[in-house]
Order: C-alpha cells, then sequence, then structure tokens
C-alpha cells in the first residue's frame, strides 16, 4: 500500500461550544464521542427502525447523517441512491487489536490490505496521512463499502474512509462519506464542511486484550462495571466452543461472541452465580477476527478464566446432556435432529422452552421418557415463535430425552433452557387492568411473569408495546385470547430492547397480555397498550368472488369483508372509492388475525390494487377498507381469482 502526506483545508481549533453554520445543526454529543455539524435538512438514520441491524454491529459512538429518507433506505438495503449523500461515522475497538502505538495511515493501510486480499487481485488503492484539527488522520478513496457496513451497491460510487486517533480514547473514529462517482465533485465542498466541524469527545471504550490461538487458556480481572475483550482468528465453516469460568463463586458473568462485521453471535448466561458459561459449537459463518466478551451481569468485580477451542467439526455432536436450570445454544443442521438427555425423579415438574434465534425458523420440541414412549409434543407457534412445554409431572424415575428438530428440516440456531417445576414460567402476578391509550409502568421481580387484562372488541388492532427501563432486561411479550389460548409471543431482540405486538383481535371478550424476562431477571418496564380507532370497524358480511360489492365507509370508521380461502390459492382485490376526495386503504388479515399485508399505493381518489396474492393458510380471511386520513366515502370492492 502506498502512502503519502497531505495537509487538508480543515480547522485547528476546537472552540466550545460547536456553533454550527447558518442553515445547519449539530448531530451527535459528548455520551457517543462524536459530534457532527450537517444542513438542516439532514436526517439521523440510526433511528429508522431499517437500521437496527447496523446499530446493532456499529455499537451506541455511531451516526448516519444522510441528505433524505430515500438516501437511507435505498442505503440499508442495496439500491442504488441517485443522487443522495451520506457520512457514516463511528468509534469501534473492531478495527484495531491490541496495538498501544497506532498511527492512522499504518492502520488504514493494514485494513486496505486485509480487505483487497479478499475482494481482488488488484492493488489496494493509496493512503493519504492528514490531520482533523489537532489529531491525525489518514483517508482513501474507495470503490466499496468497508467492513460490510451496507449491502453492495450496482450504482458506481465514491466512499472516502477516514481514520482518525484520537489519542484520549483506546479506539479508532472512523468516518465513511460516499456519493455517486459522477456526483461527488458537487458535494466535495460539503463533506470538507462536515469534516471541518468535527468534534471528538473521551469515552470508555473497551481495549482488546489480546489475540487468542485454538487450545489457548487466558486468565483476566473484570474491573467493576467493566468487560475483557478478547479476539480471534476464525475461518467460515469451523466451529468455536468458548468456556467463561468465573474464579469467584459470587460473580454472575456474561458471555458474547461477535463476529468480523460486528453482529453479536450469540450470548450466554446461565442466570446464576458461580456457574460456568459455555458457547459450544457454535458455527462460524464468516473468515475474520471475532471478538470474545467477558462481562459481570451487575458490573461487579473479579476474576475469569477464558477457554477457546476450534475444530472442524462439532465437538458435541448432535445435542449431549443438560442439567436443571441449563440453558444451551445450538446450531440445528439441515434435516438434522438434536437430542438432550436429562435424570429426572419420579414427582418432579419441569419446563422447557425451545426459542429459534431466527425468525425464518419453526422448531419442533418433542420429550421421551425412560422407555422412550412420546410424553409430550409441541409444534404450536409460527416461524420464530418459542415452543413451551410448561409444568409437565414426570412420573417415574430414570433417563428423559429432549428431542429438537426444524418443522420441513429447516435448521438454524436455537437456545434450549430446561428448568426444575414451573416457577420460572407460572409464577404469575396479576399486575392489574391496562385500557386503550395507557401506558403502566411495573416492576419485574426474580422469576416473575406479570398479567395484564384489558377488553378487546372483534377487529380491534392494538399494538402492545413494552420498555425495559433497566438495560439487563430481556423482555419477553406475550398476547392471551379471552380462552387462555397463546395468539403472539414476541421476543426478537437483544438485551435493553423493547419488544412489540400489533395483532387484530379475532373475537370480543377480556385478553390477557403476559410480561417477562427470559432470563427471570428483575427489573422495571413500561407497558403501552393502543387501539388506533380499529375498534370502530363495521362488518360488512361475506364478500363472493367476482361479484363487486358496494360500500360506505362513515367517517372515522372502518369497513370489514370476509371471504373463504384456501392455502397456496392466488387471489386479486380490487377497492376503487366512489368519492374524488378518498385516500383508500387495504389492510388483508390472516385466519389468525395477524396483518398479511397492507396495500396504499394509489393516491387521492384513485383505486388500490392487490394482484396474485397467495394466501398462506386456509380459512376465514378479512379485508379492512379505510380512509388513510379517516374521512368517509362510498367504494366498490371486488375479489377475483386469477386464470
Amino acid at each position: 500500500v502506498t502512502t503519502s502526506t497531505i495537509t487538508i483545508q480543515l480547522r485547528t481549533d476546537t472552540p466550545e461550544p460547536l456553533t454550527p453554520q447558518p442553515g445547519w445543526r449539530g448531530f451527535g454529543d459528548e455520551r457517543i464521542g462524536l459530534r457532527l455539524t450537517a444542513p438542516d435538512s439532514w436526517l439521523e438514520a440510526l433511528r429508522l427502525p431499517e437500521a437496527i441491524e447496523l446499530k446493532l454491529r456499529v455499537g451506541r459512538h455511531s451516526m448516519l447523517l444522510v441528505d433524505t429518507a430515500d438516501t437511507a433506505l435505498n442505503l440499508l438495503s442495496g439500491d442504488d441512491i441517485g443522487s443522495g449523500l451520506f457520512v457514516m461515522a463511528f468509534i469501534s475497538p473492531l478495527l484495531l487489536t491490541a496495538e498501544p502505538d497506532w498511527q492512522p495511515e499504518s492502520l488504514l493501510a493494514d485494513l486496505l490490505t486485509d480487505w483487497q486480499e479478499e475482494e481482488s487481485d488488484s492493488p489496494p488503492p493509496p493512503v493519504i496521512s492528514a490531520r482533523l484539527q489537532d489529531f491525525a488522520a489518514a483517508y482513501a478513496d474507495l470503490t466499496d463499502f468497508p467492513l460490510d457496513l451496507f449491502p453492495p451497491n450496482q450504482q458506481p460510487l465514491q466512499l472516502r474512509f477516514v481514520i482518525v486517533n484520537n489519542e484520549a480514547i483506546d479506539a479508532p473514529v472512523a468516518l465513511l462519506l460516499g456519493a455517486d462517482e459522477a456526483e461527488w465533485p458537487n458535494y466535495e465542498t460539503t463533506f470538507t464542511a462536515i469534516l471541518n466541524d468535527i468534534r471528538l469527545y473521551p469515552v470508555e471504550i473497551t481495549p482488546i486484550l489480546g489475540e487468542l490461538r485454538s487450545g489457548d487458556q487466558v486468565g483476566g480481572r473484570l474491573a467493576q462495571g467493566g468487560a475483557g475483550v478478547w479476539a480471534f482468528r476464525g475461518e467460515s465453516g469451523r466451529y468455536a466452543t468458548i468456556t467463561l469460568i468465573p474464579g469467584d463463586s459470587a460473580l454472575d458473568l456474561t458471555l458474547t461472541l461477535i463476529d468480523p462485521s460486528g453482529r453479536t453471535v450469540e450470548t450466554m448466561d446461565s442466570g446464576y452465580a458461580g456457574d460456568n458459561e459455555l458457547l459450544a459449537d457454535v458455527l462460524l459463518s464468516e473468515t475474520g477476527l471475532y471478538l470474545i466478551e467477558a462481562r459481570e451481569f451487575f458490573a461487579e468485580a473479579g476474576p475469569y478464566r477464558l477457554m477457546l477451542a476450534l475444530t472442524n467439526e462439532p465437538q458435541f455432536g448432535g445435542g449431549g446432556r443438560i442439567a436443571m436450570g441449563e440453558e444451551v445454544l445450538r446450531e440445528l443442521p439441515p434435516r438434522g435432529e438434536h437430542i438432550w438427555s436429562f435424570n429426572a425423579a419420579a414427582g418432579q415438574t419441569i419446563s422447557v422452552i425451545l426459542t429459534p434465534l431466527n425468525n425464518q425458523l419453526d422448531l419442533i420440541l418433542e420429550l421421551r421418557g425412560p422407555d422412550q414412549r412420546q410424553i409430550a409434543l409441541k409444534d404450536e407457534g409460527f416461524s420464530g415463535d418459542p415452543e413451551l412445554l410448561v409444568g409437565q409431572n414426570l412420573t417415574v424415575s430414570g433417563e428423559y430425552v429432549i428431542l429438537v428438530r426444524g418443522f420441513a428440516g429447516n435448521g438454524g440456531p436455537y437456545r434450549l433452557s430446561l428448568d426444575e417445576g414451573g416457577e420460572s414460567t407460572l409464577n404469575f402476578w396479576e399486575a392489574g387492568d391496562i385500557a386503550y391509550q395507557e401506558t403502566k409502568r411495573e416492576v419485574l421481580r426474580a422469576n416473575e411473569a406479570h398479567a395484564w387484562y384489558f377488553q378487546g372488541t372483534a377487529g380491534d388492532e392494538v399494538t402492545i408495546v413494552i420498555t425495559p427501563l433497566d438495560n439487563r432486561l430481556d423482555l419477553e411479550l406475550w398476547l392471551l385470547d379471552p380462552e387462555v389460548n397463546e395468539l403472539v409471543i414476541k421476543d426478537d431482540w437483544l438485551l435493553g430492547e423493547p419488544e412489540t405486538i400489533v395483532y387484530t383481535l379475532p373475537v370480543d371478550g377480556q385478553y390477557i397480555i403476559l410480561a417477562r424476562d427470559f432470563f427471570g431477571q428483575s427489573g422495571a418496564y413500561e407497558l403501552s397498550l393502543t387501539a388506533s380507532g380499529q375498534n370502530f370497524i363495521e362488518p360488512m358480511g361475506n364478500l363472493p368472488f367476482n361479484e363487486p360489492a358496494t360500500g360506505r365507509l362513515p367517517e372515522g370508521k372502518r369497513t370489514s369483508w370476509t371471504f373463504d380461502g384456501r392455502q397456496n390459492d392466488r387471489v386479486t382485490i380490487e377497492l376503487t372509492p366512489l368519492t374524488a376526495a378518498s385516500d383508500l386503504v387495504i389492510t388483508l388479515l390472516t385466519p389468525a388475525g395477524e396483518t398479511a399485508i397492507v396495500v396504499d399505493q394509489g393516491l387521492t381518489g384513485a383505486a388500490e390494487r392487490l394482484p396474485n396474492f397467495t394466501l398462506t393458510q386456509s380459512g376465514l380471511w378479512t379485508i379492512i377498507v379505510q380512509e388513510f386520513f379517516d374521512g368517509g366515502g362510498d367504494y366498490t370492492l371486488l375479489l377475483t381469482r386469477p386464470q
């Protein structure tokens, strides 16, 4: 890699507070360690729901500034950004292992060499040394995204990747500026102005303590509230087994594995002080630098030992032994089956929770007794939903077996826990009633689930959001119907993140919301329940095929039509306003009451059309007709089967 030195026209003073130029405003603050200025019309895109995965990868010391929301959405999805432009800034130890005297130009040169070896045989672009105010920096102009920050884009782009050394912290500051290659000269003045007003602040970044090889065993000591981070080089297709051992029986350790792209692969926390944490046979999906992070759940200080084994084949095969109170994380291969065995005595009561860690994975849970006869079979959830076996009484003593397999032979990562008794899921506390548009605050105790009650009407589309007020909580949210049947279970996000259910109620009655922490931890949370006018739905009856139906939409209300459908049938729905001022919307609900699709593509006075939609279930489907601004109007609705 060639390097050269150039002085960019950048400020050398660092006045406080930052005063943006007219028509510009500031983004970021001291908490994330970065502050940039950009035009008033720009957006902070990491706040968008579509950017959640990127936010998890780059961490909280980051921001993504874009000129428009369309630029952000296209950038995140891999579509052309047109004439848009963006600036990504983040602080990450992923760019640097334990090298205390690193320089921006040498670090960037090494990174470019590694990336180029993986991508092509052409030489890396030159590295140019520079200064950002009082900070040493270096940059290179690229045509492909570094670090796989964004999906590949076919549009010719010019990217400038900048590395800055803020000597007050232990990790590089990185900036990625991008625009269409042909448009770049028009935007270079804007990019320079953004770099001129950068502010860098001292923040605590956990350094990487060292690089491990297979078979290594190392010791470390956690500072109060701190973490121990170690790195290792992994190869795609190999398996990693990591063991974290507390050096003090009072320590409750947490073990996390992070892949080369910055995504969290697995997190393990058995929930008990003094227990080892084990990530066994984790399939590595990428080649590159992985990070192992050790923490103490209650932020206490203490010693630990860490062991790493890298193998070409799984060490633990298709399962193994599981103890009461233990939780395991595994990868189920396609068409595979994992067998987990445990000993139990007659009269014991157990609870088993099997959770897919991929929203597309539908798992099957089976329990067999010492005589190999089936005791229970659970395949009640949809893809991504957990399977629960709660309060199962065992009648004989001996060795029992839990079988895990995927529906239709599918494979993927999962989490399996075994507990004695039903306490972890049956220790319910009746938290009280909650009404539409209300927000409640409550505190979970250890191994407790809260039950909230509300009155619902058929057709109400409810939105339930549970938000942890303690970042240690990994909350689960359940919705049960008036007959106490499970409707939806949500546990999509990591520690400290909210969970949301959006669901259309199938019948009138008293519904139950259950709130619990996956690991049985204690902590505070907020629960909100809203229904945006869907409780004013007027049923219009059955909608026959090939016969246009006319309806009137009262102001502030919605109407519903039903039809019988069979799985894999294809249908077309056409909704035509008879009132020129109406902006109509089609919502199609499955027989289970879940939203299958929402169609709102036409402008005011234009028809909406859902062509050739394939039904995923057999049963009674529902079409909801609404006006976008809750205005009234007449319409015609036509349901057909394409020839």
